[in-house]
């Protein structure tokens, strides 16, 4: 059935509930109406449609404009005090619905005049191979072993022109004849041997090839460079730190050049690591005046000390080790990579010093065909030696086996 619209005067007429479904039919007549404008206008693309368009949605602003004139009579009529309702409170608004309507009625009026655009989604796919993004500033690095050897040594320099070689004298022997002496009584002679060492630097470098272009085209490619020289030049010296045999041209390493601790009975009853550590300590400052400061260890040997529990599972942590298990008798826990499983060091560092001689040094030069080949080859070096005095290789002492060592303290 065709929908008839009314009058102005026949919808006052009607009661409220009876305004309100007319208004609602009308409504949906209209929307009914812009549909097949739109449809037909998708269809076909006209002037015609598209002002038939303009026009219904005049009116259907129009129609708003009357429907909230009338319902808002209507409510008067009945006695409802709209504006009461409006604003949550027994106070009177100073306008009503209508006119907040009449004030905006010319420009609901004079959007008949615009042109309808029909509604088209714009989406990110619009952009066609758009580029548009945050870009992190930084470059992801690979994991590497962190470098824990290098700070815990004493440091110290050696200037050009020196030979690039530290020279030093130690005591090889000493026979001490002090003794109480009655009176008239002899003299004991005692004696004193020196002798004279060398350490001579080495060198620890590499290098990486490159192109002009990637050096001038990628910002960041010189930086990424230098920094993954540097790092890895950092490692190696780490490792060397360690397990260096002192034949040139490789470093002395501290692990090499320290003293094998051989454990003794010592009834221990289930001799753990922490054990250990204690028992070497004493082995290391008996006697001497040597403070043990540092323990070199595997990062499983660590946590296999950490992790020991008793007989109903609660964790153990004697007395003497610190509440996160990073110091035992006040010796300082050090993980490291270099270590190999199942061995430890244990010694004073301040007895051990790392000569430099200069810092790091990058350089950028040219090899073989690479002038014509447009490349250059960058270049990280650094001279340096660990040096533990002979008269001082008993402030450290290595476990070659911790297994092993329980197992003797235990017995």
């Amino acid at each position: 059935m065709d929908f008839k619209e009314k009058t102005v005067e026949e919808i006052a007429a009607l009661e409220t509930k009876e305004q309100v479904q007319y208004f609602n039919d009308l409504n949906a007549h209209k929307a009914e109406q812009m549909k097949a404008f739109k449809d037909e206008l998708k269809k076909e693309s006209s002037d015609e449609i598209a002002k038939k368009i303009e026009v219904l949605k005049g009116e259907m602003i129009l129609d708003n404009l009357e429907q909230m004139k009338a319902l808002n009579n209507g409510f008067e009529a009945q006695g409802l005090a709209i504006n009461k309702l409006l604003s949550g409170s027994g106070k009177t608004a100073d306008k009503t619905i209508e006119d907040y309507l009449t004030e905006v009625k010319d420009q609901l009026v004079n959007a008949r005049d615009k042109k309808v655009v029909i509604k088209t989604d714009v989406t990110r796919a619009s952009v066609v191979d758009s580029t548009i993004s945050m870009r992190l500033p930084d470059v992801g690095q690979l994991a590497t072993q962190a470098n824990r050897l290098a700070p815990l040594f004493a440091t110290g320099s050696i200037s050009p022109g020196q030979g690039g070689v530290v020279r030093y004298i130690d005591q090889t022997s000493v026979t001490s004849a002090a003794a109480a002496v009655s009176e008239n009584g002899e003299k004991q002679e005692s004696a004193i041997a020196w002798a004279e060492y060398t350490m001579p630097l080495q060198k620890v470098a590499h290098n990486i090839p490159v192109s002009m272009e990637a050096l001038s085209d990628i910002p960041f490619m010189a930086s990424e460079i230098n920094n993954m020289l540097l790092k890895y030049l950092d490692i190696k010296v780490d490792g060397y730190l360690w397990s260096g045999t002192g034949t040139a041209p490789q470093i002395w390493g501290i692990y090499a050049k320290s003293t094998a601790y051989s454990a003794s009975a010592a009834g221990i009853t289930d001799a753990n690591i922490f054990d250990l550590i204690v028992k070497v300590q004493e082995n290391i400052a008996a006697d001497t005046a040597y403070t043990p400061n540092f323990a070199v260890m595997n990062l499983a040997d660590i946590n296999l000390m950490k992790l020991k529990k008793a007989s109903d599972n609660s964790y153990i942590l004697p007395p003497f080790v610190s509440g996160d298990g990073n110091q035992v008798s006040g010796i300082t826990i050090v993980a490291s990579n270099s270590v190999t499983a199942n061995t430890m060091l244990i010694g004073d560092f301040s007895y051990a010093t790392l000569y430099r001689l200069g810092g790091v040094t990058l350089e950028v030069g040219l090899i073989g065909n690479q002038f014509i080949e447009n490349q250059v080859t960058v270049q990280a070096e650094v001279r340096l030696g660990m040096l533990v005095r002979n008269a001082h290789v008993d402030a450290f002492r290595k476990v070659t086996s911790i297994s092993a060592a329980l197992v003797t303290l235990a017995s």
